[in-house]
């Protein structure tokens, strides 16, 4: 007699009183639970994964958690969700959380303004000491900096463009931790999101600088190499190479942009001890023709919104710059501070318009990319 292969036992009928759960770290016990995949019918999930047990639903059978959904949820195209749900929730999610959002995007906005102001006092005592530099018959860079230079305002300038940096990096893990635990059913308020971006910031800080690094020693060294060319063989090689090594660079660049788009989230809710750029790389593998289409599209779509704000602002430039009376004026009684001055007001209002524009456009883009983050699987330690 021929032996017949053992038949899996299927699990037991669903219990209706079976209590709901939470999604601890492990997950949740095994049991049968609402099909993410479809709402009229129940699947067992074996304590790790879903099964291919199903079971008509039955009344009050308890809900799949959030995050586990968000998890396995999966579009008929084997992509990690569907786009109109992707774009929809993270509409839904940006919108009911935009007044912390925009607390935590106006964070870097005091450095970064005074950053501003003193580069226009810097760029102003360049002008003038360079002016007196041409008229005396010393035009060297040694005379652009004399004792008249403005440096108090060169050293703010450094100081306050340095934390302006700091504070953007905190407010992308915050806004990233924000936005990406109300995507699992987890919100948080504004003083949770504050502290995760204070504590975690350094993450994405430190991963940054490690990149930026990595990138200008291969410029470096790219650069090195067609110079070798040119000096060693020919131009003409050096210019075949040079373009080669850029198309190089360019691919390299999209690559990288869209394996690390969700660093930020990575480095609000990985947890302490995992690497964040281990976990970013883990939940973009094998998918990044999706990824990338997701990317170009709010790009498409926040630049559609941002288009006639442009139109705006390029509209409001002559009404606040008087370019005939700058015009009719002798070129030589006009001050630094003169024109300085009237681009200064131009290039405020300008500020003010974009970094509204933009705050909206950041907060739109970081629930998208935490949305994507879920739909990853990304490792987080709340689920």
């Amino acid at each position: 007699m021929t032996d017949q292969p053992e038949q899996p036992t299927p699990p037991g009928q669903p219990d209706v009183n079976a209590p709901d759960v939470n999604a601890p770290e492990s997950g949740p016990p095994e049991g049968w639970y609402a099909d993410p995949h479809d709402s009229g019918q129940l699947r067992f999930w074996d304590g790790s994964t879903w099964t291919e047990y199903v079971h008509a639903q039955v009344p009050f059978a308890p809900p799949v958690p959030a995050p586990i959904a968000a998890r396995y949820a999966t579009g008929r195209d084997g992509s990690v969700n569907d786009i109109g749900e992707w774009l929809r929730s993270s509409f839904r999610v940006a919108l009911s959380n935009i007044v912390p959002a925009v607390v935590l995007q106006l964070l870097p906005l005091a450095p970064f303004v005074v950053a501003a102001v003193m580069m226009f006092r810097v760029v102003g005592s360049l002008s003038e000491t360079a002016d007196e530099a041409f008229n005396d018959g010393l035009a060297t860079t040694e005379s652009f900096f004399t004792s008249d230079f403005d440096f108090t305002s060169l050293s703010l300038l450094v100081v306050a463009w340095v934390l302006g940096l700091l504070l953007l990096m905190f407010s992308q893990v915050g806004t990233a931790y924000l936005l990406h635990s109300d995507h699992i059913g987890q919100p948080v308020g504004l003083g949770r999101a504050l502290a995760t971006g204070f504590t975690r910031g350094w993450r994405l800080l430190g991963w940054y600088l490690a990149l930026y690094l990595a990138m200008a020693l291969l410029l470096a060294a790219g650069v090195a190499l067609v110079a070798l060319a040119a000096a060693v063989v020919s131009e003409g090689l050096a210019v075949v190479l040079g373009a080669l090594l850029y198309l190089a660079a360019l691919i390299l660049g999209v690559w990288i942009g869209v394996r690390l788009v969700v660093l930020p989230v990575a480095c609000a809710v990985a947890p302490t001890g995992t690497s964040a750029l281990s976990a970013t790389l883990t939940a973009t593998k094998g998918h990044f023709l999706a990824i990338l289409g997701r990317v170009l599209l709010v790009t498409l779509l926040s630049y559609l919104v941002i288009l006639p704000f442009q139109f705006v602002g390029f509209a409001l430039v002559p009404n606040l710059l008087d370019f005939e009376s700058l015009a009719a004026t002798d070129s030589e009684l006009l001050t630094p501070g003169e024109v300085f001055g009237s681009l200064g007001t131009v290039f405020a209002v300008m500020a003010v318009l974009y970094a509204i524009v933009f705050s909206l456009y950041i907060i739109f883009y970081s629930s998208a990319i935490a949305r994507l983050y879920a739909d990853l699987g990304g490792i987080d330690s709340r689920l």
